[in-house]
């Protein structure tokens, strides 16, 4: 398990990187935010209510991250 100011590890993920009209899957890596502290969320898609609840309230601090010259990174994927 990583902590504050631990390195991520080398990876590879395709991504949604926004929600608007144009949005289409990007490729990220570990070097895709070098130099910014990146804010890491990882867990299951959750189909209940609490899971869509996370994730809007994540992308509502985006702005927040940014003006700390920070990433913020949510991953989430079925079966973890």
């Amino acid at each position: 398990m990583l902590t504050v100011s631990d390195r991520l590890p080398e990876h590879r993920l395709t991504a949604c990187a926004s929600l608007g009209a144009t949005n289409a899957p990007k490729t990220i890596n570990h070097a895709s935010h070098e130099g910014k502290w990146q804010v890491v969320s990882v867990g299951p898609i959750d189909v209940t209510v609490v899971g869509p609840t996370e994730i809007a309230e994540s992308g509502r601090l985006g702005s927040e991250v940014a003006d700390r010259a920070a990433a913020l990174v949510a991953h989430r994927k079925s079966g973890v």
